[in-house]
């Protein structure tokens, strides 16, 4: 079984921060999960007054 790693960044940040940590991670066996948070970068759009440290802990929970 592989050993996973979750990356989770920081503000005005998204995933893409940890590109190239995945790359070297993953082709030393480890499965690597860098999602965006919701309200941020790529999902910026998804962003509303309700989006809040619970709806960025569901992310990290759905992710795993």
């Amino acid at each position: 079984d592989k050993q996973f790693i979750v990356f989770v960044h920081g503000a005005w940040g998204g995933g893409w921060d940890y590109k190239n940590m995945e790359e070297i991670l993953e082709s030393d066996g480890y499965k690597v999960y860098r999602p965006t948070l919701t309200g941020q970068g790529e999902r910026e759009h998804l962003n509303s007054p309700d989006v809040n440290l619970d709806t960025h802990m569901m992310d990290i929970v759905n992710v795993i």
